[in-house]
């Protein structure tokens, strides 16, 4: 279980910058997004971007390819992408002009090349357990950890935590929720970050989770 949550924490804490990156990227087409800074790396043990675009990005995870789609309003944003040998790492914003989509906080989602070993009941278990609690926090110990909620939902498990510790981004408030899922047989983590003075409810964080779940398989279908 501690390699399981090893990549899962790792999924949703991406943090390296991307790798050196080789010199030889293609021109991007007129109007295309400049996706210079996302050609193949040197290693091929990192995971590929196959294409690049606001509303799509094809993440090759180690032979299985991952769309991942947001939902209406939401936008990737192509300077948030990182990649590296165990995840591509990505966030989830407002699309410029579109009305507010209501976050609430700071929505990410890594994509793994590795499945869910065990599957969503040998997680779920996992995380009954103290140091499962403590992961799914910022770093800190488990008295500033506690579990609010956990609850399986179709082909997901959510996990909402609050942390009170001091290790978090600047931006961060004390809720934290996350979504595990598996598409085309990866590891797929959805991160919901509350932001520091903002009131959020883990119930309304879950649904919006679970909407993303939900767009993430419908366009791997």
């Amino acid at each position: 279980m501690n390699t399981i949550w090893k990549r899962a924490r790792r999924a949703a804490f991406a943090g390296a910058l991307l790798a050196a990156l080789a010199a030889c990227a293609p021109e991007p087409a007129p109007g295309a997004p400049d996706i210079s800074r996302l050609q193949q790396p040197l290693s091929p043990d990192y995971l590929q971007i196959v294409s690049v675009a606001p509303d799509l990005v094809e993440v090759d995870a180690a032979g299985n390819v991952v769309r991942v789609t947001p939902p209406d309003g939401l936008c990737i944003p192509l300077d948030s992408i990182q990649t590296g040998p165990e995840s591509v790492f990505m966030i989830f914003a407002e699309c410029p002009g579109a009305p507010r989509a209501g976050l609430g906080g700071v929505l990410s989602i890594s994509v793994s090349r590795m499945p869910l070993a065990g599957g969503l009941p040998a997680l779920e278990r996992f995380f009954d357990s103290p140091k499962g609690v403590i992961g799914l926090g910022y770093g800190g110990d488990r008295a500033d950890v506690s579990m609010v909620e956990t609850m399986t939902g179709p082909r997901a498990l959510y996990a909402v935590v609050e942390d009170r510790s001091e290790f978090g981004p600047a931006f961060a408030g004390d809720l934290i929720c996350r979504a595990f899922t598996e598409i085309d047989d990866r590891m797929t983590v959805v991160t919901l970050i509350s932001r520091r003075g903002e009131r959020q409810e883990a119930a309304g964080m879950r649904a919006k989770l679970a909407e993303i779940v939900a767009a993430l398989h419908a366009g791997n279908a």
